[in-house]
């Protein structure tokens, strides 16, 4: 048996902006929501970083200089699989985040 859904004033989905809200448990200890209307799972709180660019630029760098994914991780506080993407898509583009890699 599920939570009935409950029109709450104070949160709103980010992604249809209904007010029909479950609770759905916690992430990084911080009251988690579901949508009663579009099923969308989120924290209102903004518990969810992401990094921006120049952090993305440090994994890259760090990266080229020989450390590992997942000393690059420890290091920046992300995980390795976010580690990982920033390299590939780094690597992909002649141009990562508007800064020429190689000099000549």
């Amino acid at each position: 048996m599920s939570r009935r859904r409950v029109y709450r004033h104070d949160v709103r989905c980010p992604d249809c902006g209904s007010n029909w809200m479950r609770k759905d448990g916690f992430s990084n200890g911080k009251q988690a929501y579901s949508c009663g209307d579009c099923r969308r799972r989120y924290v209102p709180e903004g518990a969810y970083r992401r990094p921006g660019a120049a952090v993305k630029e440090q994994g890259i760098e760090l990266y080229l200089e020989g450390n590992t994914l997942s000393g690059i991780g420890r290091v920046l506080g992300y995980s390795v699989p976010a580690v990982q993407g920033w390299v590939k898509k780094g690597a992909a583009s002649p141009e990562p985040f508007g800064r020429a890699r190689c000099g000549a």
